[in-house]
């Protein structure tokens, strides 16, 4: 799949088999403590974050239930997005508040994350190297290089509480409490002002993060920019 094609819902497409990169999350017992009682799902505070020493912000994400995935009646959803289902998630826990950027993956890492996927042919096509290599652009990864940055990262903080999201964890935040098909409502003429999407591969870019509107959990590029490791 490539970067810019995951704008169309918050559903669980989510990336279980797409090629890019790692949101973060981090034990809630990493800064404020305590949090709501279950289905109960207030907007976080802007207060409760934690930033670490490489300087990726985390958003502590409140414990809660949702409905994950999409309704029979929904025709774009694939089969592997059915059933619509309830989920708890029993204990709150902090969430990366964007992509890891190349930036932060290089200071954990030592290398650029295109060293290990040289021989991944769409790095090949004229100029896509020079428009996706900049440092505030997302870190782009296989699964295994991805684990292997959480791994660094825990030994660099000698800790243990990185790792990727569950897919229901990343839905449940990436919805924000929110039940349309969109985190930011059900117009998608609003895309635009959410998500990058709609470019070609071939001749556009991932994008700084953190450029267009955030959740309303203060979450930014849940739609579009990149799809996201669980």
């Amino acid at each position: 799949m490539h970067p810019h094609q995951h704008a169309r819902s918050t559903r669980a497409a989510l990336a279980v088999l797409a090629m890019l990169f790692t949101t973060l999350t981090a034990s809630a017992q990493v800064g404020q403590t305590g949090g709501p009682k279950p289905n109960q799902i207030p907007n976080p505070s802007p207060t409760a974050q934690h930033t670490n020493g490489i300087g990726i912000s985390f958003v502590r994400i409140p414990a809660g239930s949702f409905m994950m995935g999409a309704g029979d009646d929904d025709r774009e959803a694939s089969a592997a997005e059915k059933p619509h289902h309830r989920v708890a998630i029993s204990r709150p826990f902090y969430l990366a508040r964007h992509e890891v950027t190349q930036a932060q993956w290089e200071a954990v890492m030592g290398s650029s994350p295109y060293t290990a996927q040289r021989s991944n042919p769409y790095y090949d096509l004229p100029g896509i190297a020079e428009r996706l290599r900049k440092p505030t652009n997302p870190a782009t990864a296989s699964w295994n290089d991805a684990q292997t940055f959480i791994q660094r990262l825990n030994e660099r903080e000698g800790h243990g509480r990185y790792r990727l999201t569950t897919e229901a964890e990343w839905e449940y935040a990436a919805r924000a409490g929110t039940t349309t098909a969109h985190s930011f409502g059900n117009d998608a003429r609003q895309l635009g002002r959410n998500a990058w999407y709609g470019e070609d591969f071939a001749t556009g870019s991932t994008h700084p993060v953190g450029q267009k509107l955030p959740n309303p959990w203060g979450l930014y590029d849940v739609h579009g920019n990149v799809w996201e490791w669980v």
